[in-house]
């Protein structure tokens, strides 16, 4: 079986056609082969790159769950290399397995701590190869709904006015409407008109169901001494939905 290296695209195409997409890349075009046989075989979407350059230069983010298996050592770009760009470039979740056949401790331990999902010695054992691409997928799948769980609420947030923004804020500090009033220079009255107006846009109930929308979000942490209130408090930009 001869496997291509597919085009931009055609990978533009299949990563849209196929749920589940294992990206194979390796500088060995026949473990790059080898690889993608194995995993075509169970029914997920393959694309094989003998260049981490060409890889980087031709990667399309997408919305579906993509797992990445790739050669440690590369003459272009060594894996740890590629990890760190995609971290920087994308921001987004896909999950590594790295494969080498020179295991160090040094690499192992920066690829982790740079999110890297596992290591395998080369030569791969298929069943447990397959066996960390399983548990890949369910990492990756957990990761693409909590990220659009949270571009669906940052759609909430952004139907407020920068106004109703601010005070969201202050609401989720713990500020009364009086204290709101004071800091914003504004009478207590409208600082309780423009809450009840962010609690109906938000379709939430109280200030404690707020708190807890906007910790979803992760715009806002739980503050551990509630009874200490920042008066200095600035107001955060508008939300941004996450990039695609």
């Amino acid at each position: 079986m001869v496997l291509m290296r597919i085009s931009n695209r055609n990978q533009k195409k299949e990563l849209a056609s196929n749920v589940r997409t294992v990206i194979i890349v390796d500088d060995d075009p026949s473990v790059c082969e080898a690889i993608a046989d194995l995993i075509s075989h169970h029914g997920i979407g393959v694309s094989t790159y003998c260049s981490s350059r060409l890889f980087l230069d031709e990667f399309i983010p997408s919305n579906q769950p993509i797992v990445i298996v790739m050669d440690l050592l590369m003459p272009d770009l060594d894996g740890l290399e590629v990890q760190s760009y995609m971290n920087e470039k994308h921001g987004l979740f896909c999950p590594i397995i790295f494969l080498t056949g020179h295991p160090g401790i040094d690499s192992a331990v920066s690829g982790m701590r740079a999110g890297a999902f596992d290591y395998l010695q080369k030569p791969v054992n298929p069943e447990q190869l397959m066996e960390t691409i399983e548990r890949a997928f369910q990492l990756a799948e957990e990761k693409l709904r909590e990220r659009s769980k949270k571009e669906s609420l940052a759609v909430l947030f952004n139907r407020l006015t920068p106004r109703e923004q601010e005070i969201s804020q202050y609401i989720c500090k713990g500020f009364t409407a009086k204290m709101i009033g004071r800091a914003l220079g504004i009478s207590p009255r409208t600082a309780e008109i423009h809450r009840s107006r962010i609690l109906e846009k938000l379709a939430v109930k109280n200030a404690a169901e707020l708190v807890a929308l906007a910790i979803k979000m992760g715009i806002h942490e739980p503050d551990p001494q509630p009874s200490r209130l920042d008066l200095s408090f600035q107001s955060p930009l508008r939300v941004q939905t996450a990039r695609e």
